[in-house]
């Protein structure tokens, strides 16, 4: 798991965390080494590789009446393309991208994150 931990964290989705907070980003990829192989290999195999992708929701999604926020970093290459689905599809979702930010975006910009959301449920909270 050392070696598969270090890949993943090595990952250009993970890049930025490193660049902005290596202590944090050690502590992520010994977390990850802490992890079992079967367990991932389980996830992955039983759960990921098997669910449809989220594109095949499309009309439930679109049949939601909730609020919803997006939040994507703008160097999660992976994560871009399904984030600005979801914002089309979903009934007056909100999409925030978080400029120079990859897939771990709260753990890069809490407070910005932190901020977004709390801004994001005062305004919910107004509407009602």
């Amino acid at each position: 798991m050392a070696k598969a931990a270090e890949n993943f964290g090595s990952s250009a989705s993970r890049k930025k965390l490193k660049d902005k907070n290596p202590a944090l980003h050690a502590s992520f990829i010994q977390a990850v080494s802490a992890l079992s192989a079967q367990g991932i290999t389980n996830t992955m195999r039983g759960v990921q590789q098997r669910r449809p992708p989220l594109y095949a929701h499309k009309d439930a999604i679109a049949a939601l009446k909730v609020p919803a926020l997006v939040v994507v970093g703008a160097d999660d290459e992976a994560c871009l393309k399904p984030s600005r689905f979801l914002k089309d599809t979903l009934p007056g979702a909100r999409l925030e991208v978080i400029a120079n930010t990859g897939h771990g975006l709260n753990l890069e910009e809490p407070a910005l994150v932190n901020d977004m959301v709390a801004r994001f449920i005062d305004a919910v909270e107004a509407k009602r």
